[in-house]
Parts: structure tokens; C-alpha cells; sequence
């Protein structure tokens, strides 16, 4: 009896130390939000009450939620609390309020109004726009001339599109060297969608951070969440910088099946200073 049970003892234990191994880089990159309560915010569309009257949300933000939940549970962090984005009013919350605290929100700027928010408040390395279908294609053309960084017709902000004037296309353009990241789109289908990873300090409450998990569409935000959890990211995760996490991440995310099949980096580097000097304009609409 005293065998078996020192036989299970150990065997438990072992369990317990093959699961921190495995887990280690993930849990060192979770650390801090792990230490304390953290709030998921996610977006949801309280605008189609003739279609539903508790709210809709996105099903890629759902499905990322759920995939970032069993996540969360295979390496021991449970505490969490989901809200919506719509919970909240006004653009200054409280020093009460949740979005105070340690966040991880889901969802672009137009899925959720608390992305936007904190979005406004950053100095990133890449900026969100959306585009006509037409200025995409023309964009990726071989001739099309790489957008400036200042001045120019990209300098010229436009009001946001009716449902008249059709669906614009988010896409992301690099600082660095204008490059436009978007989704490949056929007819009405989606090839590949982006994804984005941003961490942060919360600009509502610099002591404590912030995560940003997106795309241009739900697919994005469901491979990203996908990608976060996987050893090439924890790996090509930038080295801390005078105590820094804060960081940016961009990649391709392909579709098939209607799921994220192969998710592909394509801009991961450190975020020296992301807090922005002035309000900045998420997403900026172009013509």
C-alpha cells in the first residue's frame, strides 16, 4: 500500500513538472496578466435589435475567445472575467471600472469600440486603415508606387463610408516602409485574412497591460489567437527591452475549411515608445 501510494505521489508530481516545462515560455510571456485578475473584453453590435435583441458577435472574435479560454486553462490561468464592449461608456473610464485593470481585448477597432479606444492612445509601428476593394487591387499591382509616409493622397483622411458606398477592406500599413498588409479577397470569399498581436501598457492605467489580439476580419483575430499560443511565436518573441513587453506582431493567416489552416509571421519587433502624444484617428479611412 505504502508503495502504491508513494508510486502515485510521484507520478503526480512528475505530471505537475512536465506540464510548468512545457508551459514555461508561455507562462513567462502570460506572468504578468497571470498574477492578476485580467479582463477579456469582446465586441459586440447592439445596432440590429429588429435581428437580435441581446447583441450580436463576430464568429471568428467567438471562436478565438473559446480557443484563448482552453488555452488559458492548459497552462493553469483562470482568472479572468469576459465583458463586451458595450458594458462600458464614455472614452475615460473610471478608476473602477474593469478596463483599468490588466486587459486582453478581441477584436479590430470597428468590432470593438475599447480596441478603438486604446488603439487612439498608442504610437505603433503600423497604422489601420480601410481601403476600397479597388484601391486594395490597385495597390497590389507590381507598378503601384509604395504610399508615402507623409503628405500625399494618403495624408487625406475621408468620412466613413455609408452602407451605401459599400464595405471597406481593413488592411494595415507598415511605418517603416509603407508596405500594405490586407486580406486576399475572391468575389466574396476570403483566402487569407491578417492577423495582429499588440502588447502594451493600458493607456487607461500605465502600471498595468494591455493585449491586443485582431484582424482584419474574425479570421484574423481566431489565427492570431492561434499563433499566440504556438512555440514559434514564444520563441521569436522580442527580448525585453529596460523591462518592456511591449511588442507588435503581424501575420498572414490562411483559410480553409472556414477555420485558420497555417498562420505566418511577417513583422515581429519591440515597441520602444508606444504611448501616442496626441488622439490619433482608428481606423483612418482612405480613398
Amino acid at each position: 500500500m505504502i508503495s502504491a501510494f508513494l508510486a502515485f505521489v510521484l507520478g503526480v508530481l512528475w505530471n505537475r513538472i512536465l506540464h510548468l516545462l512545457v508551459n514555461c515560455r508561455a507562462r513567462r510571456f502570460w506572468r504578468s496578466l497571470i498574477s492578476n485578475r485580467v479582463s477579456i473584453v469582446l465586441g459586440r453590435f447592439r445596432d440590429l435589435p429588429g435581428f437580435e435583441a441581446s447583441g450580436v458577435v463576430g464568429a471568428g472574435d467567438n471562436l478565438a475567445l473559446r480557443d484563448l479560454a482552453d488555452y488559458f486553462g492548459r497552462i493553469g490561468f483562470t482568472r479572468y472575467t469576459v465583458y463586451y464592449n458595450d458594458q462600458f461608456g464614455g472614452t475615460e473610464p473610471s478608476t473602477t471600472s474593469p478596463l483599468h485593470g490588466n486587459l486582453v481585448l478581441l477584436g479590430g477597432p470597428d468590432a470593438n469600440s475599447v480596441t478603438r479606444e486604446v488603439l487612439s492612445r498608442l504610437d505603433l509601428g503600423f497604422e489601420f486603415l480601410e481601403v476600397s476593394r479597388s484601391t486594395l487591387d490597385r495597390l497590389r499591382r507590381p507598378e503601384a508606387p509604395r504610399p508615402p509616409r507623409r503628405g500625399g493622397p494618403w495624408s487625406r483622411t475621408v468620412a466613413r463610408p455609408g452602407s451605401a458606398a459599400g464595405w471597406r477592406v481593413p488592411v494595415f500599413r507598415d511605418r517603416v516602409d509603407g508596405r500594405i498588409y490586407g486580406p486576399v479577397l475572391h468575389g466574396d470569399d476570403i483566402r487569407t485574412d491578417c492577423g495582429v498581436v499588440i502588447r502594451c501598457r493600458n493607456p487607461f492605467n500605465p502600471a498595468k497591460e494591455a493585449i491586443i489580439i485582431c484582424g482584419s476580419y474574425g479570421y484574423g483575430t481566431w489565427g492570431a489567437v492561434r499563433y499566440l499560443q504556438s512555440p514559434e511565436f514564444l520563441r521569436k518573441m522580442p527580448r525585453r527591452r529596460r523591462g518592456s513587453r511591449a511588442m507588435e506582431c503581424l501575420l498572414s493567416v490562411d483559410i480553409a475549411g472556414e477555420r485558420p489552416a497555417g498562420m505566418t509571421p511577417l513583422i515581429i519587433r519591440p515597441l520602444e515608445h508606444h504611448q501616442a502624444t496626441e488622439r490619433v484617428q482608428v481606423p483612418r479611412v482612405i480613398e
